[in-house]
């Protein structure tokens, strides 16, 4: 389970976050980098049918879901915050055949 950096810069900031540092928040020109450097080392030691849960930002899911799969992950969903806001992603690594 992580809470990684995923804003890009320039994108608007919530108020809440305000007293954050910069690199509690962003991660790179996409807001993605995080998660680029966390899933393929998360699929070399999770074990086969473990799980990964990551806290997402606004407009992700597509892109962190290819990110994923890409590197063996499967039975990716999304679950919403009480908001109704796409708020993490659960991703199964997938068990060798």
């Amino acid at each position: 389970v992580a809470n990684p950096p995923y804003i890009a810069p320039g994108e608007p900031r919530d108020p809440e976050t305000r007293h954050e540092p910069e690199s509690a928040l962003l991660a790179g020109a996409d807001g993605l980098a995080a998660y680029r450097a966390i899933a393929p080392a998360a699929a070399a030691v999770l074990h086969p049918n473990g799980l990964l849960v990551l806290e997402i930002g606004a407009g992700q899911v597509e892109a962190l879901t290819a990110c994923l799969e890409a590197v063996g992950f499967s039975d990716i969903s999304c679950r919403k915050d009480l908001a109704g806001w796409p708020r993490a992603v659960v991703a199964r690594r997938t068990a060798p055949s």
